[in-house]
């Protein structure tokens, strides 16, 4: 599932918490979104189209400090418990 979709269900509080949960996962769909696409940019573009190798090592290495950087940010909200952040 990526967003929206699912539903369902009995009244009660279950409806507000999956309200809740669809609004983090949207928040950190966004948060990934825009900050990792300037890394995968770079990680594609050096991959599938620079001719010159040291150039795309250079980058990948670049991109790959990205990601690193991108992913210690979400570690850290993981273990302070202050939100989730969903993969696949």
């Amino acid at each position: 599932r990526v967003r929206g979709g699912g539903g369902g269900g009995g009244g009660g509080g279950g409806e507000a918490a999956a309200a809740e949960e669809e609004a983090k996962r949207s928040m950190w769909m966004d948060w990934a979104l825009s900050n990792f696409h300037s890394v995968n940019h770079d990680l594609i573009d050096s991959v599938a189209r620079t001719q010159d190798v040291t150039v795309a090592s250079e980058r990948i290495a670049s991109a790959h400090d990205g990601y690193v950087e991108r992913f210690l940010i979400v570690e850290k909200e993981m273990e302070q418990g202050r939100s989730i952040f969903y993969c696949g």
